[in-house]
């Protein structure tokens, strides 16, 4: 008979931990799915030489912010890998160019942008895969955070803002349509040199 009695404190830890694995869950599930709640474009700031918007990456689900600069901005046509790594942003610099390829994306302005697909980010799509893969990739995406709407706009401020103190630094700057040319051109040979070597 003393075989069958369970202790109450046994019942109790083993109660809690239901209500809390229960609230974990539902928390999980809040931010998963707040990206379907969320605009999938903002427009953040238009003026000023600058062009300034988050859109989400339809493919992945995440979110990537950029700042465009006109051709009054000394970085523009500035190489990702040049002084933009300085740029202190979510991820680093992972975008630098000319816009028009995409309907966001204005002609007559050069683009810095970021993503939030690094490790510790929880992308969409990754996550809907997460579900029907092991166990092993499981335990490694799970921790991974959200990066929603407003941390996004937070950071994509915090880039526009040091590429405004780059300009201000820069009051005398006038453009230089040479040096611009032979920018691109060099950006546009290491892409070529990239692309061809992947094809080998």
């Amino acid at each position: 008979m003393k075989d069958n009695i369970i202790p109450l404190f046994k019942i109790q830890e083993e109660e809690i931990s239901e209500v809390e694995q229960a609230q974990k869950v539902m928390q999980e599930e809040a931010v998963k799915h707040k990206w379907e709640t969320e605009p999938d474009f903002k427009l953040i700031h238009e003026g000023n030489g600058f062009h300034v918007f988050v859109f989400r990456n339809m493919q992945m689900g995440n979110l990537n912010g950029y700042v465009g600069v006109d051709r009054t901005h000394p970085w523009f046509a500035e190489a990702m890998d040049g002084k933009a790594s300085n740029l202190r942003v979510h991820g680093g610099i992972t975008f630098a160019s000319k816009g028009g390829w995409h309907e966001h994306f204005k002609k007559k302005y050069w683009y810095f942008g970021f993503d939030t697909a690094h490790f510790m980010d929880l992308v969409p799509a990754m996550d809907a895969m997460r579900r029907n893969v092991t166990f092993a990739f499981d335990s490694f995406m799970q921790h991974g955070e959200y990066r929603d709407m407003e941390y996004v706009t937070d950071e994509v401020n915090s880039l526009l803002v040091q590429l405004e103190a780059i300009k201000e630094r820069n009051k005398g700057y006038k453009h230089n349509f040479v040096r611009e040319y032979r920018k691109l051109s060099r950006e546009k040979k290491r892409k070529q040199n990239l692309h061809s070597s992947f094809a080998k």
